[in-house]
């Protein structure tokens, strides 16, 4: 199955298909984005309407980087009529991890469940961002053959962000 994925929730934007995969380090990665996906459909000889789906990591991440993620990826399905899977960063983190949300705040995973607390545990391993690049391909397979895609993916977030609490009178 040809799928392309997006991970733009990290330092690290990573794009990947069919076995290959395209990296920007540097910050803002929005520019980066539709040229690094053209890039690598054009180095594997294949366009949108040839991939069998999409992915992205939607959440938890860079707030901005995990939208624009999204965004891309929504882009594709409405423009092609296929579908995608969202995947998690704390699923390409392993079975128990964490990953730091700022204010000496943390995203936890144990298991299946997730959490976010201001205490990170001794048991767990801190996310890397640098995972690689193979995991997410996999994940976003394995997703596929257990049916759970969608027409249009949600960014994933453990918490409201501030404009929302604000809006919400929290």
């Amino acid at each position: 199955m040809k799928i392309l994925s997006i991970d733009a929730s990290c330092e690290r934007l990573l794009i990947t298909c069919a076995g290959a995969y395209k990296t920007y380090h540097g910050g803002r990665a929005t520019p980066y984005i539709l040229p690094l996906v053209n890039e690598l459909l054009t180095e594997l000889n294949l366009e949108l309407a040839d991939l069998d789906g999409f992915s992205a990591v939607v959440g938890p991440g860079s707030f901005t980087g995990v939208r624009v993620g999204v965004s891309t990826i929504n882009a594709f399905c409405l423009s092609t009529g296929k579908k995608a899977v969202a995947v998690t960063s704390l699923e390409l983190a392993g079975e128990n991890a964490y990953l730091p949300a700022g204010n000496d705040n943390y995203y936890i995973k144990t298991g299946e469940r997730y959490y976010f607390d201001s205490t990170a545990p001794a048991n767990h391993t801190q996310f890397s961002p640098e995972y690689p690049p193979q995991m997410l391909e996999q994940v976003a397979q394995e997703k596929f053959s257990k049916g759970q895609e969608t027409s249009i993916l949600t960014p994933f977030y453990m918490r409201k962000s501030q404009a929302e609490r604000m809006a919400d009178g929290d």
